[in-house]
């Protein structure tokens, strides 16, 4: 009988345990990247006495002597996404964990809600915590914005063209075609073809004037093959071109491969040309618009002049005994002494991708904890009422022996 209230006060015990690790789990429903935790009930050692032995048979009583409720483990099952539009907030759809630098010690999580710090270094939303990168010797790092809030300017070097020069046209000419000089300024060009197809089949003679329509090169000639590809030597023109105020730079115009038909060529066409200016490699200086990850967890920096720089990648971890972690507070997780972390990134193994603007939400289901909660109460009720029958069958006995 006394153990009767041993037993049921070990089960009140450990279910009342069992309501704190749930009313824990309800309170951060809301709590993104959180990781709900069970409770793990056991039966506890048991009494065994030996009666009679029938027929090589052994019997007896086994007396229970409780449960316990000492361990929990963490579900570390992924949770749903939320998008935020947040340039910096990041979901990993897979099992690796961001890694923090917390009061100097690596701390891991779910939780991407990540922002720039005043220092321009890359930090939790919550705490101010530093986000860790990886750099190429697979060391640990802060991600920073440091040498990327603005970008330089390039001068143009190469300017590419598409369309074609047609065999029935005297001459083309393309105005406004735009190049950055090496102060990074935008200058305007015209460039201009003449047909020369009479002299050698399908060449054309390049020169390059400014807006003052000053002439800069000449004597440049393109040709193209019978069937209307650039030809191999003469499929590019390169000359040198020195604004005012500026130093001298090469510029290139380049036609496409010989023997392709993706760049320019030269066909039959009428009386009129359509060759245009596809593409030129210089920019003018950038200031910083924006700075995102992409799906692999490289920083991503955007500039005004359409230009993008890539930055650090975001470190990932994954651990063998995932339950070897200690959960602490803000959604984080501590590696318990021995446990090392895999680091990489993602993209790769089994880290997982990454989803941009959006988070991770608490996995906690509320409807599995309503359930287990009712289950948690009728277990301690039940307990409570054993311990009710037994302590009155005690005093009946007390009465009972005066």
């Amino acid at each position: 009988m006394f153990s009767a209230i041993y037993t049921s006060t070990s089960g009140l015990q450990s279910f009342s345990k069992g309501l704190d690790v749930i009313s824990g789990n309800v309170a951060n429903v809301n709590t993104p990247g959180y990781k709900g935790t069970q409770l793990q009930f056991q039966d506890v050692l048991y009494d065994y006495t030996a009666r009679y032995q029938h027929e090589g048979d052994l019997y007896g009583t086994v007396m229970g002597q409780g449960v316990e409720a000492e361990l929990t483990t963490v579900r570390f099952n992924q949770g749903d996404f939320r998008e935020t539009k947040n340039d910096t907030d990041v979901a990993v759809d897979g099992k690796g964990l961001f890694v923090i630098e917390r009061d100097g010690e690596y701390v891991y999580t779910r939780d991407g809600e990540f922002e720039f710090d005043n220092d321009g270094v890359l930090v939790t939303r919550s705490g101010k915590y530093r986000v860790m990168a990886l750099d190429a010797s697979g060391a640990l790092q802060p991600i920073t914005n440091e040498g990327l809030k603005t970008q330089p300017a390039k001068s143009t070097s190469e300017i590419s063209f598409v369309g074609n020069l047609s065999l029935g046209a005297s001459q083309h000419v393309i105005s406004d075609v735009k190049v950055i000089d090496s102060l990074g300024a935008t200058q305007t060009l015209s460039i201009r073809f003449r047909n020369t197809g009479t002299t050698t089949p399908r060449s054309w003679q390049v020169e390059v004037r400014d807006a003052q329509n000053a002439l800069i090169a000449s004597g440049g000639e393109i040709r193209f093959e019978g069937n209307g590809a650039p030809s191999a030597d003469y499929n590019r023109f390169t000359f040198t071109y020195t604004p005012t105020n500026a130093a001298a730079q090469e510029i290139t115009l380049d036609f496409g491969e010989p023997g392709s038909f993706s760049n320019a060529t030269s066909f039959s066409g009428g009386t009129s040309s359509d060759l245009a200016v596809d593409k030129q490699d210089g920019y003018a200086q950038g200031i910083l618009m924006k700075m995102t990850f992409d799906d692999r967890g490289q920083l991503v920096a955007r500039y005004t002049n359409e230009q993008t720089v890539n930055g650090s990648r975001l470190a990932l971890a994954t651990f063998n005994n995932m339950q070897a972690l200690r959960q602490i507070d803000g959604a984080m997780f501590h590696a318990q002494s021995g446990e090392s972390p895999l680091l990489g990134m993602a993209g790769e193994g089994n880290f997982g991708r990454l989803a941009v603007g959006r988070i991770e939400l608490s996995n906690v289901e509320l409807s599995q904890q309503f359930t287990d909660m009712i289950v948690v109460q009728r277990g301690y009720q039940a307990s409570s009422q054993v311990l009710t029958a037994a302590n009155e069958m005690i005093q009946q006995l007390l009465e009972a022996a005066k």
